[in-house]
């Protein structure tokens, strides 16, 4: 989102900072009543994943917004929570369907879930997410483009959500013969290799572990917080980011493979295809086996497809008119 503060039309009483995660504040009524008297801002967008604040949580939040008579945008990233299933048995879904003024998703098909689920009495505008590196920037990872090679893959894990099969994605891509010459680079944060997480692991999973900490074909990269640019300058160099979602919606990294010029291997179970014509799919399965076969099918074919430079003047033109989008919706709702 930051990138419209960043336009000069669209101001953000808030700049860098997520309350959602509690950085720089938290998401309460009273931090922000505090923090942002009421007429320093006309609205509020609200755009997160629904592992963030309880229904309670929320609830106070809006009715706060309401009683201020501040009107509500809700950006559908995710039909659910990306760190676990059913947090708040869709009561938060529903309550942002309610209480927002207008709705914004980045695909159609997102748009007809949300029709279909909760009916046709709000205006749902489709509007891609847009770029996560600004192209302007680009080319200051000219180094890094360079270094672009068929054999770098690349799986941001993060913080480990559980909606990412992490282990036997990655053991597959080891035991694959076509893909022995392949580097992957892990990016996670400290919880992946510290003693606790190794230790709740199955057998198994502790046998994959082992084998990810000792083979010279996984780079690991873990730190608490990795910048933008070191996670821009890995990307840059990257040929394929795996991406095997056991659920999902919508993924930023989809974004930022297609500013870096990377190929995102991605599971079925989303709308990912419709936020580039770069993605390769694969079919979901919950057999596992089945599952990471067709992952590393999929991972044999990108690494069989031509290098992709990013399209910056492309990046660009997309983000004036989703500029303007969003300028419509807001515009619109504080008429109404």
């Amino acid at each position: 989102m930051a990138k419209f503060h960043k336009s000069g039309e669209i101001f953000f009483v808030n700049p860098e900072t997520d309350y959602f995660n509690k950085f720089g504040g938290d998401a309460s009524v009273e931090f922000i009543n505090k923090t942002h008297p009421h007429n320093s801002y006309d609205l509020v967008h609200i755009h997160f994943s629904f592992d963030k604040l309880s229904v309670f949580e929320l609830e106070n939040l809006l009715n706060y917004f309401d009683n201020i008579k501040k009107p509500v945008v809700w950006t559908c990233h995710s039909r659910e929570s990306q760190r676990e299933k059913d947090i708040g048995n869709g009561e938060l879904q529903k309550m942002l369907w309610s209480r927002a003024k207008a709705i914004i998703t980045p695909t159609q098909s997102c748009k007809d879930w949300l029709v279909s689920s909760y009916g046709t009495d709000k205006s749902i505008d489709v509007i891609p997410l847009g770029y996560i590196v600004d192209p302007n920037t680009l080319y200051l990872y000219r180094n890094e483009l360079n270094k672009k090679e068929k054999t770098n893959f690349v799986y941001l894990i993060g913080d480990m959500r559980q909606n990412k099969e992490i282990y036997f994605s990655i053991d597959s891509f080891l035991k694959s013969l076509e893909l022995s010459d392949c580097i992957l680079m892990v990016i996670a944060r400290p919880r992946f290799i510290s003693k606790e997480n190794i230790d709740s692991l199955d057998e198994e999973r502790k046998r994959i572990m082992n084998n990810i900490l000792s083979s010279p074909r996984i780079k690991l990269n873990i730190e608490l917080e990795i910048s933008n640019e070191a996670l821009v300058e890995i990307f840059c160099k990257s040929h394929v980011c795996m991406l095997p979602y056991l659920w999902g919606t919508h993924s930023g990294q989809v974004e930022l493979s297609k500013d870096c010029g990377c190929y995102p291997v991605i599971s079925n179970v989303g709308f990912y295809e419709e936020q580039s014509d770069q993605v390769i799919e694969f079919c979901y399965n919950d057999n596992l086996s089945v599952f990471v076969d067709n992952f590393v099918q999929a991972l044999k074919k990108a690494k069989e497809m031509p290098l992709l430079a990013p399209n910056s003047e492309l990046r660009k033109y997309e983000f004036k008119a989703i500029l303007q989008q969003h300028l419509g919706v807001y515009r619109g709702v504080l008429k109404n």
